[in-house]
């Protein structure tokens, strides 16, 4: 599952704010990272929902592709890795 933390979120919409003319209409802000649905729970001391499983999760198998706004508009996540934003989140 393509994730990415609010911080980045918001740190991209600035940075195409900010942007005279992006060259695209569209661009996904994601992180370096794409935890499945047991690893995503994990990380916040929960376990899946019921029956959940890595066949389960297929449906989160399609992933974003974030080069556009990073090769256009020079973005770069400040929480590259899921680890790193629980982390900020618990400084």
């Amino acid at each position: 599952m393509s994730i990415s933390h609010h911080a980045d979120i918001a740190r991209a919409v600035a940075c195409l704010l900010d942007a005279p003319s992006p060259a695209h209409r569209i661009y996904n802000v994601v992180d370096d990272d794409a935890p499945d649905l047991a690893t995503l729970f994990a990380s916040v001391g929960e376990p899946p929902p019921d029956g959940s499983d890595a066949e389960r999760a297929r449906p989160f198998d399609a992933l974003l592709d974030g080069r556009r706004i990073r090769e256009d508009l020079g973005f770069k996540p400040e929480f590259p890795h899921l680890a790193e934003a629980i982390a900020a989140g618990r400084s």
